[in-house]
C-alpha cells in the first residue's frame, strides 16, 4: 500500500491534510503524485504528516514508493518445490535474522535488498513467495496494516505442493493440529507456518 492509497482509504481530503499535517502543499502534492520518495524526506516533514494522520513514523516509512511503471505479471501461478534442502536453509536463516533484528528492520531489509526479486528471477520461488508471506505477516501485526503493493504481481502464486515447516508432516495429527493455527499469509502460498514456528518480537 502506498501512502495514497492509504490516504485515499481512510476518506482524507488532500485541503484536510494539508492543514492538520502543516506540510506546504506543494511538498505534499510531490509526496502523494509519488514525485518524493516519503524516505527520502526530511524527519520534520515525516513526523508532520504521521502525526496527522495518527500512525507511527516507523510504520508510515514503510509504505511503498508510489511507481509509476509496474513490472509485468508473472506468467507461471503453481511452483514445483524443487530445492527442499536449499529451501530448509534460506527459511532456516531468515527466520533468525527476523528474531535478530523485528519485524520492522527486517520488513525494510527485504525491501531495500529486493530479495523477493532476486529470489523469484533466480527461479526460487519457495524462497520468494516465502518472503512475501512472511512480510505480509509482519505487516498485518498492530499498529500497522497494509500490504506491500510491490508483490502484487506474484500475489495469485502458489506452491504446488505444501511445505511445512519441519519437512514432511508425520501424521494426519499433527498436520490437523498445524492447520488449525497456520498463518493465513503464509498459508495462501501453500506455507504452514504458526506463531510458534516464526517468534516475531
Amino acid at each position: 500500500m502506498t501512502i495514497k492509497d492509504f490516504i485515499d482509504y481512510n476518506n482524507i481530503s488532500f485541503s484536510d491534510l494539508a492543514e492538520a499535517s502543516d506540510i506546504p502543499e506543494s511538498t505534499l502534492r510531490d509526496i502523494l503524485d509519488g514525485k518524493s520518495d516519503l524516505r527520502r524526506c526530511t524527519a520534520q516533514t515525516v513526523s508532520k504528516l504521521a502525526a496527522a494522520l495518527h500512525a507511527p513514523v516507523g510504520g508510515l516509512l514503510l509504505f511503498e514508493p508510489i511507481v509509476q511503471n509496474m513490472p509485468r505479471p508473472s506468467l507461471k501461478h503453481l511452483h514445483e518445490y524443487t530445492d527442499k534442502d536449499g529451501f530448509k536453509v534460506f527459511r532456516k536463516k531468515t527466520i533468525e535474522i527476523l528474531n535478530d533484528i523485528g519485524r520492522y528492520d527486517f520488513v525494510n531489509a527485504v525491501l531495500d535488498e529486493r530479495i523477493v526479486e532476486y529470489e523469484y528471477s533466480d527461479g526460487n520461488y519457495a524462497n520468494a513467495l516465502f518472503l512475501i508471506g512472511l512480510t505480509d505477516y509482519c505487516l498485518d501485526q498492530k499498529p500497522v496494516f497494509f500490504r506491500i503493493t510491490r508483490y502484487d504481481r506474484y500475489r495469485g502464486d502458489m506452491m504446488s505442493k505444501t511445505i511445512y515447516p519441519f519437512g514432511e508432516c508425520e501424521s494426519r495429527i499433527a498436520e490437523k493440529a498445524l492447520l488449525n493455527s497456520a498463518i493465513p499469509e503464509l498459508l495462501k502460498y501453500n506455507f504452514i507456518e504458526t506463531p510458534e514456528t516464526i517468534q516475531i518480537p
